[in-house]
């Protein structure tokens, strides 16, 4: 896990790296990867876990009643190195 990362959010603000380290430990914390494409939660599903994006890119759609969908929130996160053209 990318404690570096996690220290530099708004949810981790101010803690150190091995502070937060400690705190997920006891939380039970686990990394978890999704392939592009992959579905994580499905409308109406429970929720039962926090996640953050240390990589990549989510967004979050929305199934319309006559078929077709939307994108209604999209969240990429870009390593150090790169940027938005």
């Amino acid at each position: 896990m990318n404690y570096g990362f996690l220290s530099e959010t708004k949810l981790f603000s101010g803690i150190k790296a091995e502070e937060i380290k400690d705190a997920l430990c006891c939380l039970s914390a686990y990394e978890k990867s999704f392939k592009k494409g992959e579905i994580i939660y499905r409308t109406g599903q429970t929720v039962t876990d926090m996640g953050l994006v240390e990589e990549g890119s989510v967004n979050i759609t929305v199934n319309l009643y006559w078929g077709s969908s939307i994108i209604s929130v999209s969240y990429t996160h870009l390593r150090a190195h790169e940027t938005v053209l």
